[in-house]
């Protein structure tokens, strides 16, 4: 008994319920280990139902079906195989392909290439040149980008059955993706060949900022270098280095600053330019 809905009026209320009626006289036997007739329709039902929800779009609530399905087929009690006949045995593995098949099927809808490339890998296990799953396995294996298996299998498929349309076109398909990917992985290898130069040459530009760095600043600190006397007659070197020596030990010269440029590259090897002139 279970409250179905209700409403209510200005002066009255209805609550109406859903009655079930149970059946307590023909109750369902429980399902013996040597009952094949009993798991054989409950798999046929699964089987269809499932069937009827891919014709429906409903993949998640078919796949559900098709795994009940499977796990009545693969789960036969021990008792059961041993009593088997060879004809219910094989009626068993066909249906079991057909499952497999149908969850490829699946999997490729929803483009989940490696699930359908296992589905298909079982039933190709019990039937290796069945066509759908070949022509399916192709499908997989092109879209995960493995184009050269794809090929061979979608060409094998062609010689046997050479008019059939699906199998050109994808044959088509496979080799203009091939040729993309390739064109693309010869890009991504120039950008990565180009992001190695420009690496190796901005290590080597570093390398030079920082030596002359390091070789004039030992020069500074020498005292090799005169700075005290006539500016004018200062040697290249010495107009040079004057103002970092003058700022290092304190001295300043008669000049006045007219401008500073701003930095004019990164910060790594940025510089400035001061214009001075004498007082």
């Amino acid at each position: 008994l279970q409250k179905k809905y209700h409403y209510a009026s200005s002066q009255e209320e209805f609550l109406f319920y859903q009655i079930e009626l149970a059946d307590f006289v023909h109750l369902d036997e429980p399902l013996s280990n040597t009952d094949f007739d009993k798991r054989w329709q409950m798999i046929q039902t699964a089987h269809f139902e499932g069937n009827e929800c891919f014709q429906q779009k409903d993949y998640e609530k078919s796949r559900k079906k098709y795994a009940r399905a499977y796990g009545i087929l693969t789960s036969f009690p021990k008792e059961l195989k041993e009593i088997m006949t060879q004809e219910q045995v094989s009626t068993c593995k066909e249906r079991e392909k057909l499952i497999c098949l149908n969850q490829s099927l699946i999997a490729i809808k929803e483009q989940k290439w490696e699930e359908g490339l296992q589905q298909v890998e079982i039933a190709l296990g019990m039937d290796p040149y069945n066509l759908k799953g070949l022509f399916r396995k192709a499908v997989c294996l092109m879209m995960g980008q493995d184009f050269e298996q794809a090929l061979k299998i979608l060409d094998d498929l062609h010689q046997r059955v050479p008019l059939d349309l699906d199998v050109q076109q994808n044959i088509q398909m496979c080799k203009s993706l091939r040729k993309k990917f390739k064109q693309k992985e010869k890009r991504i290898y120039e950008q990565m060949i180009n992001n190695h130069h420009e690496e190796a040459n901005k290590d080597e530009r570093e390398k030079k900022v920082q030596m002359k760095m390091e070789k004039n600043q030992k020069y500074f600190e020498s005292d090799d270098v005169e700075i005290f006397g006539n500016f004018d007659k200062f040697s290249s070197k010495q107009k040079e280095v004057v103002s970092m020596k003058d700022l290092q030990k304190g001295i300043v010269l008669d000049l006045s600053l007219i401008h500073i440029s701003e930095p004019t590259r990164q910060a790594e090897i940025s510089y400035a330019v001061f214009c001075l002139k004498k007082k």
